[in-house]
């Protein structure tokens, strides 16, 4: 609720959210749904480190071999099988909603 769009005009929040295209493990295909990129303000990050950051992983080595396995030329349905694993966010509150506009369509963003 912290949280305002980062091409918005409307006044600046200590969270900013955006909105980018997914694209598959190689990156050469564009998928039909979007990811959230959030950035944290100083104000909030102290809160969210001691209270609501579960975990952090270093996917260095991970993307070394994702990238290994691209150039060998592994299918995007087995890079997505080997290294994809993401859950949709569908939050039930309808302000989180409104104010992050998960429901607005792609060119409205």
């Amino acid at each position: 609720m912290q949280s305002s769009l980062s091409n918005s005009s409307q006044g600046k929040q200590p969270v900013r959210v955006q909105w980018d295209p997914e694209r598959s493990p190689s990156t050469k295909t564009k998928l039909p749904y979007r990811s959230i990129q959030i950035g944290i303000g100083r104000s909030v990050a102290e809160t969210w480190a001691k209270e609501m950051i579960l975990g952090i992983e270093d996917v260095t080595e991970k993307a070394r071999r994702m990238y290994d396995d691209v150039e060998a030329g592994m299918g995007e349905k087995e890079l997505g099988e080997k290294y994809i694993n993401e859950f949709i966010y569908d939050p039930e509150n309808e302000e989180v909603r409104k104010v992050i506009r998960l429901d607005a369509k792609e060119e409205d963003t």
